[in-house]
């Protein structure tokens, strides 16, 4: 059996400690849920990979054509 896509989650925000000092930021919640989630962490890496790549690219290292492409590139 699948994973639901109903799956509902709630996701709470909070800046870092000494940020929250100096603007006085609130934690909020939203909802969400498990498959989005698991899609922005996703798509968020092939964003690293891209850096990644950029970065090996500058110290002459190869990296696979498709490394850090996203499926919709």
């Amino acid at each position: 059996e699948g994973i639901s896509d109903n799956l509902t989650l709630a996701v709470c925000f909070q800046v870092d400690s000494l940020t929250q000092q100096k603007i006085n930021a609130p934690t909020f919640k939203v909802e969400s849920n498990l498959m989005r989630e698991l899609s922005f962490v996703s798509h968020h890496s092939v964003h690293h990979m891209a850096m990644i790549k950029l970065i090996a690219s500058k110290l002459s290292i190869q990296l696979p054509v498709e490394f850090g492409l996203a499926p919709s590139t």
